[in-house]
């Protein structure tokens, strides 16, 4: 689920940036650029917040507050990002934060790399960890229901 609310995230924020450069016409350090970028972004994360929460139903409208914030930041991290890599790079930036965010960086791109965070008590820990399964493959022995005896 959580993917399925990302993508449009990623995209949105994305299509932002490709779209205020070329409303500059090119011209990446627009003093305006960074602004529109932030508002866009803050809109963009109303519109999913308000269509996937209250409007289909995907988490309770308790949530909708609370994942506001985290639309907008996650929005703004990829425009401004975008916008920088378009920046740096000029007209390829726009192929190339298209590969990054969209296709590696995006949340249905197989889930090769996991980060797993756990609680326990006052601390909390994180590992990142390497999962070699396919990226087409829809089931793992785990998902399936086996489970191997305990040693």
């Amino acid at each position: 689920m959580t993917s399925l609310l990302l993508l449009p995230l990623l995209i949105g924020g994305y299509l932002a940036a490709v779209l205020v450069f070329k409303a500059a016409h090119g011209v990446a350090a627009a003093p305006w650029r960074a602004a529109i970028l932030i508002g866009y972004a803050l809109v963009g994360a109303l519109l999913t917040d308000l269509i996937a929460g209250p409007g289909i139903g995907a988490y309770s409208s308790s949530h909708f507050w609370p994942l506001l914030p985290c639309f907008w930041l996650i929005t703004s991290a990829v425009a401004l990002a975008a916008a920088a890599v378009q920046a740096l790079v000029g007209k390829l930036g726009t192929l190339l934060v298209a590969v990054l965010f969209i296709v590696i960086g995006g949340p249905p791109a197989g889930d090769w790399a996991h980060i797993c965070c756990r609680s326990t008590g006052a601390t909390s820990e994180c590992s990142f960890r390497h999962r070699a399964r396919s990226p087409w493959s829809t089931m793992s022995s785990t998902s399936a229901g086996t489970t191997s005896p305990p040693r």
